[in-house]
């Protein structure tokens, strides 16, 4: 497994991936959308409704927004045509992977049925170790995140609750 064992045709068609989605977001130009207050909105319904407490329902609904919000992603107009250090450019293109960065938190969060940690479903505010202990891994597809999960390794420190003092002075 080195790089230089890999044909460079791997790496020619990366570039030309890499550059072809560059230059669609420089196309992006007659749209309607403004990138910033997308992405103005994507902060303010996970802040909302995927941090610490995170009810299903909220979280479905989230969802549907980040899918409205890709959507909407599609119909931006850039700030900024300029070629030279566009910034509006590189936002625009990030804002895509915090949308599917997003998508996989949400979904994650749908999917975990328990409570552990900074992760609070007051639909199932136990543990379960049985069914949880393991870390999440979403791999991104056209039809969105594909999760699927590994053991944690706890060999070297088992797991135990959290316990928190009521009354702290």
């Amino acid at each position: 497994g080195l790089a230089e064992d890999v044909p460079g045709s791997i790496f020619d068609t990366a570039v030309f991936q890499e550059e072809d989605r560059l230059r669609s977001v420089y196309d992006m130009t007659a749209g309607r959308e403004n990138p910033y207050m997308l992405h103005q909105e994507l902060g303010d319904w996970m802040t909302r409704y995927c941090t610490v407490i995170r009810e299903e329902a909220k979280l479905e609904k989230t969802d549907e927004k980040i899918g409205e919000l890709m959507e909407r992603w599609k119909d931006v107009a850039l700030p900024d045509t300029g070629e030279w250090v566009n910034q509006s450019v590189v936002f625009t293109r990030q804002l895509w992977d915090m949308l599917e960065l997003a998508r996989v938190m949400v979904r994650g969060a749908i999917a975990r049925k328990e409570s552990r940690g900074v992760h609070l479903r007051p639909d199932y505010p136990e543990r379960d170790d049985a069914n949880w202990l393991k870390t999440t891994i979403a791999e991104w597809t056209p039809d969105g995140p594909r999760l699927s999960y590994e053991p944690v390794d706890v060999s070297l420190i088992p797991p135990r609750p959290r316990q928190y003092k009521k009354d702290i002075r």
